[in-house]
């Protein structure tokens, strides 16, 4: 309950971070009273990542790139079920290889009594639980490239894209040599 209202408060005070704006306002007037606004607002790369890293996926749909949500979706599904499924059989072969082992007369392995010896058994136990490690890695590497790709998106959402930047190839002649020249035109 302590670490709930502690998370809770720092999740609260995240979201009020409200120091910094990325707005520019311009203000048309009129003859009359009236004042017209237009604001062009671009997404902060650091609440971006905080968002991304709060609730992966959020990050991005705070940069309006909705349709990686459903990347997201798929790669927590995906890493659930694997971090699951290879959970659940190292526990199965690593009981029955414990039954085996133990030299109790009261715990008998009656499951894979006939299937598997005993070094099966722990290699079968030591094979899933590498597999649940690889998959604990996986899925924060995932993790990691969802706060970094909502971190770059927003960077790249006030990117300058005119046509004053460019770069072009050009094919040149000197002194009687063919060549190609690379030319970059900045603003």
């Amino acid at each position: 309950m302590k670490y709930g209202l502690s998370l809770l408060f720092i999740f609260i005070s995240f979201l009020s971070w409200g120091q910094e704006e990325s707005r520019k306002e311009f203000e048309l007037k009129n003859d009359s009273l009236s004042v017209f606004r237009y604001r062009r607002t671009n997404p902060i790369p650091k609440r971006s990542a905080l968002y991304s890293a709060l609730f992966p996926g959020l990050g991005q749909a705070y940069n309006k790139q909705y349709w990686k949500l459903g990347v997201v979706a798929a790669g927590l599904g995906a890493a659930g079920y694997f971090i699951q499924t290879n959970g659940r059989q190292y526990k199965k072969f690593r009981n029955a290889y414990i039954m085996r082992i133990d030299n109790n007369p009261n715990t008998v392995d009656t499951v894979y009594a006939g299937i598997y010896q005993d070094n099966d058994l722990n290699t079968l136990q030591n094979t899933y639980r590498q597999y649940l490690e690889y998959a604990v890695i996986f899925t924060t590497v995932g993790y990691a490239l969802n706060v970094l790709d909502a971190y770059v998106a927003s960077h790249l959402k006030s990117f300058d894209i005119s046509d004053e930047l460019s770069m072009k190839t050009k094919p040149t002649f000197t002194n009687n040599q063919l060549g190609l020249a690379l030319v970059f035109k900045f603003k």
